[in-house]
């Protein structure tokens, strides 16, 4: 029995499903240009096998035959050779697809969207990879800690975003080092971390991590955090490309986070006092509006506490701006911890205050908290070791009653402050229309006497010599 016809054609059929299975990988992966260039590769080859295994089928000698096979096993691995290169080259245009689209994503990249951005990138990006968890950690280089910000899971991984916050660097002490000096950690097999990563391979096991790679997020001073990819379900090995590819999305980041601290510092100008912190008079103005928006659907009262120190040319005299400075901070700090969260305290310039109290049931509430607000100068300030005792007078104007906008609001509570010092100070006097008649009526007559020597209206009866 001839085994040679048999081998060909067997040959032949194991080859024709090698043309046809890679053939129609090539219509999924490429692209119109690259699949014809591709099924034109695979038919001259098919056909130039074809014609050696005619030969070869009909050749008695076998020398003949096995010459026409190895022609023919040459055209097997011409397209096979043609389609790796096709695959390889649809996974480079797929990934600088990816890169662009991205990068343009983050061209527009603000405060407001950065965590839409961020979300879109770890999704696309762990699809891509195919791992099974991608994240970013931000530092808090103050308290050293790290925040999770942001998270994308893989189908069947739990999410761990909400049980993992302000986590002490301490608990990864050679993984962070790698980190902070600039240092990518690849890692293909958890349990083969070096000796001083002990600590780090106990919690990674704890997580079922079996593979990952961190990239640390540069910023213009210090390292911003890291982005990570992990698996958990199989070990993964990192390729270059890979590596060059989570750098430039490190990059993304980065650049994007370093846009919004920007971002961040021009508000803070803008709209916050850069001695005390506090919200400046722009904001404090903003937030009251809307604060009487709201009082107005509900039918709630807002108060508005406009604060003015004693005696401050006293401690500026006695310790220099630097100890006036000081003391500004101090009250600041002491207003801050006596109000909710809802409420609102700015400078409004010099060593004048202004204190939103909102959302209050009752207008008689509101002179109750300004006086517990009154009570923080009855203890002395310590500065640099000296004690100063000061104390405060204060105007209180309440929503509606006292104006229904935050200027009218703001210059009734500044008439009634005026009011407090011109009773003997240290102390706070809620705002009425008749002290506004009164304030009115002193300036008139403040007016009209600087302008009596004009009109000759005064008269020297006795002029004392010394």
């Amino acid at each position: 029995m001839e085994y040679g016809p048999l081998i060909v054609s067997l040959l032949f059929f194991i080859v024709f499903a090698v043309y046809l299975f890679f053939g129609i990988y090539i219509m999924h992966l490429n692209s119109k240009a690259s699949l014809n260039k591709s099924f034109l590769t695979v038919c001259i080859s098919l056909c130039l096998w074809s014609f050696g295994f005619s030969i070869a089928n009909s050749a008695s000698n076998p020398e003949i035959c096995l010459f026409w096979i190895r022609v023919s096993a040459v055209f097997t691995l011409i397209p096979i050779l043609a389609i790796y290169h096709s695959i390889k080259r649809y996974g480079l245009i797929h990934q600088e697809k990816m890169i662009s689209e991205l990068s343009f994503d983050f061209v527009s990249v603000s405060q407001a969207n950065f965590p839409e951005k961020a979300n879109h990138l770890l999704s696309t990006m762990g699809q891509f990879f195919q791992v099974d968890h991608t994240y970013v950690f931000l530092f808090n280089h103050e308290n050293n800690t790290m925040t999770y910000t942001h998270e994308w899971c893989n189908q069947g991984i739990e999410p761990e975003i909400d049980k993992v916050q302000d986590v002490p660097l301490s608990m990864f002490p050679w993984w962070i080092e790698q980190l902070k000096n600039n240092k990518l950690v690849c890692i293909e097999d958890v349990s083969q971390l070096p000796a001083e990563a002990g600590t780090e391979k106990e919690q990674f096991n704890r997580q079922k991590v079996k593979s990952l790679v961190s990239i640390p997020i540069a910023g213009n001073e210090n390292v911003q955090g890291f982005l990570g990819v992990d698996t958990v379900m199989s070990f993964r090995k990192w390729s270059a490309d890979h590596i060059k590819l989570l750098k430039i999305l490190a990059n993304l980041l980065a650049d994007g986070l370093i846009k919004i601290k920007a971002e961040k510092e021009i508000e803070f100008l803008a709209y916050y006092d850069h001695l005390t912190g506090l919200p400046n008079r722009t904001l404090f103005a903003d937030r009251l509006s809307q604060a009487i928006y709201l009082a107005k659907r509900s039918g709630r009262f807002v108060g508005v506490m406009f604060i003015d120190l004693d005696s401050f040319k006293t401690v500026n005299d006695t310790m220099g701006h630097n100890g006036g400075d000081m003391l500004i901070k101090e009250v600041a700090q002491r207003l801050v911890q006596r109000l909710r969260k809802t409420d609102t305290v700015a400078r409004f310039g010099g060593d004048e205050f202004l204190i939103m109290i909102n959302d209050i049931p009752e207008a008689k509430d509101i002179a109750r908290i300004a006086g517990g607000i009154m009570a923080l100068f009855e203890s002395p300030f310590n500065l640099s070791g000296q004690e100063f005792f000061i104390t405060g007078s204060a105007g209180v104007a309440i929503y509606p009653a006292d104006g229904e906008n935050a200027g009218t609001l703001t210059q009734s509570a500044d008439i009634a402050m005026y009011k407090a010092k011109a009773k003997g100070k240290n102390r706070y006097v809620l705002y009425t229309e008749n002290i506004r008649d009164e304030v009115r009526q002193n300036m008139i007559r403040s007016n009209s006497l600087y302008r009596t020597q004009e009109r000759k209206e005064l008269t020297v009866y006795c002029q004392p010599q010394v």
